[in-house]
């Protein structure tokens, strides 16, 4: 669905009415996508520990992937989820939700830019909490904080790598 040509084509009237009907779906969509990254995240974490033990050269069976989360670390891998698909959400809701505000076109761009910017930043956040939860042993707040300063001081490689990463995901759906 592609809202610009919605609102080229359609007068007022329906164009407020698909525009609020396509942003109740997806802000539907996006709640029940917060609990499976939630999960998805459990898997992720469980990849990462079984990763650090490949660079380590040590043996590396399916029990290991199940092994981080006997110490404890499964609700970090939750809160890890629940703060990406949190951002994700804002996303889309910026993405979804902006059409039906009476902005003007530079202010839409700009709140458009802070939802990208903010989804950066918290995917770049939650990459680094997820590896300094495999390297060493942190509280949750101090991987929160060190997280946002690693973000700070390396954006413009974390904005470089994600496009890498995110890459794949596009070439794949296009």
């Amino acid at each position: 669905l592609d809202i610009v040509d919605i609102q080229t084509h359609l007068n007022d009237t329906n164009k407020i009415e698909i525009l609020s009907k396509t942003f109740q779906y997806a802000n539907i969509k996006s709640m029940v996508d917060i609990p499976l990254f939630m999960i998805a995240a459990l898997g992720f974490g469980g990849t990462i520990h079984s990763l650090q033990r490949l660079v380590w050269n040590e043996m590396v069976f399916v029990s290991d992937f199940f092994s981080s989360f006997k110490k404890g670390n499964w609700i970090k891998y939750l809160g890890f989820g629940f703060i990406f698909s949190a951002s994700y959400w804002l996303l889309e809701f910026t993405y979804f939700g902006i059409p039906l505000t009476d902005l003007s076109t530079l202010a839409r761009m700009i709140v458009y830019g802070i939802g990208f910017v903010q989804f950066i930043f918290f995917s770049s956040l939650v990459f680094y909490m997820y590896f300094q939860n495999e390297s060493y042993n942190l509280t949750y707040f101090q991987m929160f904080t060190n997280g946002i300063k690693f973000v700070f001081k390396t954006f413009l490689q974390n904005i470089l790598f994600l496009a890498l990463l995110y890459l794949g995901f596009a070439i794949v759906l296009f």
